[in-house]
């Protein structure tokens, strides 16, 4: 049982309730705009995003685009290509290629008049300052001064590198005085040949940087047809015998 009389109880006022109804507006535009807030600028930042993308998307074709040209270019020249490319894996193919390297040597030698007692390599080392690995080879060949230095000619102008790194010289036991250049001497040159292992690490939008009609290039290229190829066929006729590099 109610003790207190509602009928006695004043009434709200009229200011307060046109006070309240003043807010509501304020209220659904505070509301319209947090929502517009929470699931609006996440669109916007998501459009932003993709057009970002876009963008880089639009770079990436352009590139694309220019790669393919050059491609087309190049795939015309495709023969002159072939043989630019047998030119330079000839200087520094991408592998040891040991008895190759080594019947090379043989035939350079054995042209210069040298005649071989020993002929071997030591290992295939890194090189860390060229970025390559190297091929160490020992040749030791009798024979004048003349025959050496026709060697060395014929090695700075073969097509594979082949740098000297050691040279030592020791009268031949047994040898007869006579003039310098045909003295009879026990040559041991330690013989540094390059090569260069190649990973194909290309990127597709990787722009191609080769231009066959540069100047440097030709010029280049026209060096190497300067050097001499050997065609190298490894000989094994003489496998077993004491000096194997004696006919």
């Amino acid at each position: 049982m109610d003790l207190v009389d509602k009928s006695t109880l004043p009434a709200p006022a009229p200011e307060k309730k046109a006070r309240l109804k003043g807010f509501a507006p304020l209220f659904l535009f505070l509301a319209t705009v947090l929502i517009l807030v929470l699931f609006t600028y996440p669109k916007i930042k998501e459009i932003k995003t993709r057009r970002d993308d876009l963008e880089k998307l639009k770079i990436k074709s352009g590139l694309l685009d220019a790669k393919l040209k050059v491609l087309g270019d190049l795939n015309d020249f495709k023969d002159v290509l072939e043989a630019d490319l047998k030119l330079v894996n000839g200087a520094l193919p991408s592998d040891a290629e040991v008895p190759l390297l080594l019947t090379e040597v043989q035939t350079i030698a054995t042209e210069s008049g040298l005649e071989i007692s020993n002929l071997s390599y030591s290992s295939s080392l890194r090189n860390p300052k060229a970025q390559t690995d190297v091929v160490n080879v020992q040749l030791t060949a009798d024979g004048s001064f003349t025959e050496i230095r026709t060697f060395l000619t014929s090695v700075e102008i073969a097509a594979r590198i082949i740098d000297i790194s050691t040279l030592r010289f020791s009268s031949v036991k047994g040898a007869e005085a006579s003039p310098f250049d045909s003295s009879e001497v026990e040559a041991t040159l330690g013989l540094i040949s390059p090569f260069l292992f190649v990973e194909s690490k290309a990127v597709t939008e990787d722009p191609i940087t080769l231009d066959i009609k540069n100047p440097d290039f030709i010029a280049f290229i026209n060096r190497l047809k300067e050097f001499r190829v050997y065609e190298n066929i490894v000989d094994t006729t003489n496998i077993g015998k004491d000096n194997p590099f004696t006919p």
